[in-house]
């Protein structure tokens, strides 16, 4: 027994010893991988999460921009037509005396 152990059973123990430890130390890094995976998915999803944000605020503002400059060409351009209406008007009574 103790010729099969030295010569059989213990270098097979020490190889078996050795996957393990192998395996086990496969495992703790892939635990920890996961770990930093998950850290850097949150934190990338915080950061998208705040630009969209930041986008969604951009995009208000230039339409509220957009909105005021509309606003402002369209009260220009009503202001105009008013002024060319006004003066057919005044025009039209000054060339048939109508008061």
């Amino acid at each position: 027994m103790f010729i099969l152990n030295l010569i059989l059973y213990n270098p097979l123990t020490t190889v078996m010893n050795q996957r393990n430890d192998y395996v086990l130390d496969n495992l703790s890094k892939a635990s920890e991988m996961l770990v930093i995976a998950a850290d850097l998915t949150a934190k990338h999803e915080a950061e998208l999460t705040e630009t969209k944000k930041d986008a969604q605020q951009e995009i208000a503002k230039l339409q509220k921009l957009q909105k005021e400059n509309f606003d402002n060409g369209l009260n220009i351009s009503q202001k105009y037509f008013d002024t060319v209406v006004q003066n057919i008007l005044d025009n039209f009574e000054k060339r048939y005396n109508i008061n």
